[in-house]
């Protein structure tokens, strides 16, 4: 059989896969339906979405989110990320379905440029090239959640100070909490107070607004601190002593992980000196030895 032929063959049966997945009903979720069905609304987005209705890359791909989201897709884990960057989850179905497209389309092209002719091959790197498409966009947010948790969790180990402040000074833990954020700047704040505001103007309690906000970007901090805000405000109990050892242990930790990061950074330069190093060597030796060769 030609190449052709299973080249034909092999997009037929993909795009009957695709048609089959798309008249295939969506699988329901029961607990995310009864959650949604329980929940509060959401804060209003505070910053600017990182996402893009008008980027090309979007809009290439918005035949193809659909497809994905029948599949489950974005995972929780890929959720809270979005959550936390405040973009939509079909922006980010959309540039998956683009780049997979073109990994699957790109990965086959370039092993015909550089000679392969055989039809496994071409359909193993149209594989290999949409696996990495995927996982490219996956990979990008959520690395950029990691960056905006490091945020967040600096601007938490002031916030607990604040809030230790406000409640020496008479005010109580939930009116602490949302003195406390309005006082801070950034987006970090920002998104505290949104949530906060909320949570007051729904009539819930400030450490349920900062759990389900920990739990929506994955910020274990911040679930730590609506529990602990929750013993004061249900229990009376004393949080001074505790808020201001949370302060200090989570800037211990970021100092841990600075320093952590730093060493990371030190270590990656090794191997280009040891290059530059052996470069070095071999073009001082490089006379030499081509001397002793040349030599009969």
């Amino acid at each position: 059989m030609s190449s052709l032929g299973l080249a034909a063959g092999a997009l037929m049966g993909g795009g009957a896969a695709l048609a089959l997945f798309t008249l295939l009903p969506a699988r329901r979720d029961l607990a995310a339906d009864l959650a949604a069905l329980t929940q509060r609304p959401a804060p209003a987005p505070t910053a600017a979405p990182t996402g893009g209705e008008g980027r090309l890359v979007v809009r290439l791909g918005r035949a193809g989110a659909p497809l994905l989201a029948r599949l489950g897709l974005p995972r929780t884990r890929t959720r809270r990320s979005l959550a936390l960057l405040e973009r939509p989850a079909g922006d980010h179905l959309a540039e998956q379905a683009t780049l997979t497209a073109a990994g699957a389309a790109l990965a086959p092209l370039l092993a015909l440029l550089v000679g392969a002719r055989s039809p496994v091959l071409l359909v193993v790197m149209a594989a290999i090239g949409a696996a990495w498409g995927f996982w490219l966009v996956d990979r990008q947010a959520h690395r950029a959640a990691a960056a905006r948790r490091g945020q967040m969790r600096a601007v938490l180990s002031s916030y607990l100070d604040l809030v230790v402040l406000a409640v020496d000074g008479g005010a109580g833990i939930d009116q602490g909490l949302t003195d406390a954020a309005e006082t801070c700047t950034g987006w970090p704040g920002q998104r505290l107070a949104a949530a906060l505001r909320t949570a007051h103007l729904t009539r819930t309690s400030a450490w349920d607004a900062l759990a389900r906000m920990g739990a929506d970007t994955g910020i274990d901090e911040l679930t730590d601190l609506a529990a602990t805000a929750q013993l004061a405000g249900v229990e009376g109990a004393r949080v001074r002593a505790s808020l201001s050892a949370r302060a200090a242990s989570l800037r211990t930790r970021l100092l841990a992980e600075a320093e952590a990061a730093a060493n990371r950074a030190t270590e990656k330069l090794s191997m280009p000196m040891f290059l530059l190093a052996a470069g070095f060597l071999v073009l001082l030796t490089y006379p030499a030895m081509s001397g002793l060769m040349l030599t009969p």
